[in-house]
């Protein structure tokens, strides 16, 4: 028997016992509206209660999104700090540590 099958046995055999593995997002981090915005992650939308006023913004991270408070819509940020200074601009993406911060 090779050692790449014995290995892929083995490897199958323990996710077998493993089981699926669920990740739970405690809800203190997760800030949802009307305005179909979404922000996971501490202070993700300046949360835990949203406190921008645009709409349709999804928000991951740490602080991602945090000054979105002058109808910056359709923003995407995901990562510590991501689109933090974001005020009003709209229809952005950052992905990554402090992604367009400024």
């Amino acid at each position: 028997m090779s050692t790449l099958y014995r290995l892929s046995l083995v490897l199958t055999g323990a996710l077998a016992i493993a089981g699926p593995a669920h990740a739970q997002v405690p809800t203190s981090n997760d800030t949802s509206d009307a305005s179909h915005n979404t922000g996971m992650g501490s202070a993700a939308l300046g949360g835990p209660t949203a406190t921008n006023s645009g709409v349709e913004n999804t928000a991951s991270g740490y602080a991602a999104l945090f000054n979105n408070t002058t109808n910056g819509n359709d923003n995407t940020a995901s990562g510590y700090a991501a689109l933090y200074n974001n005020t009003s601009g709209s229809y952005n993406t950052a992905s990554g540590y402090g992604a367009l911060n400024e």
